[in-house]
């Protein structure tokens, strides 16, 4: 829904049911060599922690 929500017209009504619905799964990852670890975790905690930007944008965050 997130790339709807935004557009003027549109009356979202709800998601799709579950069983046609397109999941996308994000991940996150930081590596060995990384330059600045410190800051990689920090973006990771915030998009883990951000639930309700999420939702107010449109997705719905999976469980933790």
């Amino acid at each position: 829904m997130s790339e709807f929500i935004y557009e003027s017209g549109i009356t979202i009504l709800g998601p799709l049911p579950p069983e046609i619905q397109n999941w996308t799964i994000w991940s996150t990852g930081i590596p060995k060599v990384a330059e600045r670890p410190d800051a990689a975790k920090t973006l990771q905690g915030f998009l883990v922690d951000s639930e309700q930007v999420w939702k107010a944008n449109g997705v719905e965050p999976m469980l933790k």
